[in-house]
């Protein structure tokens, strides 16, 4: 359980913007005999203000990490950069293609390569043709500088090589194979199961892959992973686009990894392991690579942060005007919501009140009352969020508001949302209007 934090560990404000802007965005949306605060034009007016490449969300109240303006832009992708002395890991590299590639520019740096792949040595050779030719050109690397000559043996040359080739290692299960290694980059080119396109078990596999990489990863390491267009996830255009995706950050996220860069990655090498066999495939659309680190200080850039959002409803008696701990007004028109909330919210961890509804007449329990509806974001702006994190903080704030405020929450202990790339929020909100409207 998740404890209550201390104020002080991040900043928390009310961004209103200017007044005159403020107010236009604010348009309200009269629905019987109660206002309802239009989310999506509220949420314009800070895009200069916070400097994000596209439309950003400015909710009523946000409780905001303080670096959330620092982001790194991303780097060439087609560019080897290591430090000497680095352990380099690439893992099912088909016919050890790639690792050949990479291999001359990783020793000219100082950097061990470890490449490695699922299958034997025997049944690696009678799979691929260039299997002895790819291996020997990565052993040709002395300890000193690769060179462009690799007429030696390979005999002669394993003994010379900072490199190594290894077969028959599992990527789900690293630390088995390593369990002294740390490694300063983890790299995996367009995983796949191996059989017939499967979303299930392509998931399966980036969870369990991922969940093993991180137990051999350097504290400032950082693990690649390249996938083909729409099968990571990010970005999506639509919640559907997402759900059909392997929905690789969120599960980089509950292994404790954040996404930390996504550029467009064009391989240069010879791909021609398919589903386990010995010949090339196309892609449909730009490759991507994925880079997922632990967490630091710094903030994740708002195109790649996860999401989870819940609505909190408060059921307000006709007769209730206040007590000790609250009164009507600022559950109502002021952010006492907003202020509870960002006690529970755990650090690294950025949580925005998106939408307040007033329901005057609505019947709970055979009575009729008012009801406070609160819909809840929370994004992972420096640490990775999960599910769980989330909904932690929603059982300790239908608790608190129960037990201390005296209210009673309808249809609380309902769980959170699934996480969701936090960009998608603003038409998951239109949405939900519009079919909020129509039935009306």
């Amino acid at each position: 359980m998740l404890q209550p934090q201390a104020a002080g560990i991040m900043k928390g404000n009310i961004n209103v913007g200017t007044m005159t802007q403020f107010l236009l965005a604010f348009a309200c949306h009269r629905i019987g005999t109660f206002s309802r605060t239009s989310f999506i034009e509220a949420f314009s007016h800070t895009v200069a203000k916070r400097n994000f490449r596209n439309k950003r969300l400015s909710p009523i109240g946000q409780f905001q990490a303080k670096e959330s303006t620092n982001c790194e832009e991303g780097t060439d992708c087609d560019t080897i950069v290591g430090e000497s002395g680095h352990k380099w890991l690439v893992v099912g590299d088909g016919d050890f293609s790639y690792s050949a590639s990479i291999a001359n520019d990783l020793a000219n740096q100082g950097v061990q390569l470890f490449a490695t792949v699922l299958e034997n040595e025997n049944e690696h050779h009678s799979i691929y043709r260039r299997s002895a030719q790819n291996k020997a050109a990565i052993l040709s690397c002395p300890e000193t500088r690769c060179k462009d000559d690799i007429a030696k043996s390979i005999e002669n040359t394993i003994s010379q090589s900072q490199h190594r080739v290894i077969f028959g290692i599992d990527a789900t299960r690293l630390k088995d194979f390593f369990p002294s290694d740390k490694f300063r980059t983890i790299q995996f080119n367009f995983p796949h199961w191996g059989g017939k396109t499967n979303a299930k078990r392509n998931r399966e596999l980036i969870d369990n892959f991922l969940s093993s990489a991180r137990d051999v990863l350097h504290e400032r390491g950082e693990i690649t992973i390249s996938l083909c267009a729409g099968q990571g996830g990010v970005p999506a255009s639509t919640i559907d686009e997402w759900k059909q995706s392997w929905l690789v950050p969120e599960y980089a996220a509950n292994h404790g990894l954040v996404l930390r860069k996504l550029i467009p990655y064009d391989p240069s090498y010879q791909q021609t392991s398919h589903r386990g066999k010995d010949r090339p495939w196309k892609k449909d659309g730009t490759s991507q690579r994925y880079t997922f680190t632990f967490p630091d200080q710094k903030c994740i850039d708002y195109d790649l942060q996860m999401s989870c959002r819940h609505e909190l409803r408060i059921v307000l008696p006709d007769d209730f005007e206040g007590n000790s701990n609250v009164s009507r007004d600022d559950i109502v028109k002021g952010n006492a919501v907003f202020h509870l909330t960002k006690n529970f919210v755990p650090e690294g961890i950025k949580m925005q009140v998106v939408e307040r509804e007033i329901l005057p007449r609505h019947c709970f329990n055979g009575e009729e009352v008012s009801l406070a509806i609160f819909l809840i974001n929370y994004s992972g702006e420096i640490s990775p969020l999960t599910r769980e994190i989330a909904d932690s903080v929603r059982s300790q704030l239908e608790a608190y508001v129960h037990q201390e405020w005296g209210f009673d929450v309808a249809k609380g202990g309902r769980l959170v949302s699934r996480p969701y790339p936090t960009h998608l929020l603003p038409s998951l909100i239109k949405e939900s209007y519009e079919r909020k409207t129509t039935i009306k």
